[in-house]
């Protein structure tokens, strides 16, 4: 986990945003990883979660299944915003 504060100075104003962030990935082989990282500051008080699948067939030939998305706080608890799910194949041809 980690934690980094920034001390802002505008004409408008100044405040201080805390951002919190945790990377928490997992290794099921060398091949095979689920990487995740989530991020929540303090000013927008929003969380934001990118998770991606990598599977690596052989070499030059990957499977990569990508997620992110955007929790804010309007009310009483957390509501997804936005999300986006991408799914991209890699296949090198070598002549």
């Amino acid at each position: 986990m980690q934690y980094k504060q920034n001390d802002v100075t505008l004409p408008e104003g100044n405040f201080t945003a805390s951002i919190y962030s945790v990377n928490a990935n997992i290794l099921f082989s060398p091949t095979v990883t689920f990487n995740n990282y989530l991020q929540y500051d303090n000013f927008s008080n929003t969380i934001g979660i990118q998770s991606r699948f990598q599977w690596i067939l052989k070499p030059g030939k990957v499977i990569i299944l990508a997620w992110t998305t955007k929790l804010s706080q309007p009310l009483e608890r957390y509501v997804m915003d936005e999300s986006a799910l991408w799914f991209k194949l890699k296949y090198n041809i070598r002549f």
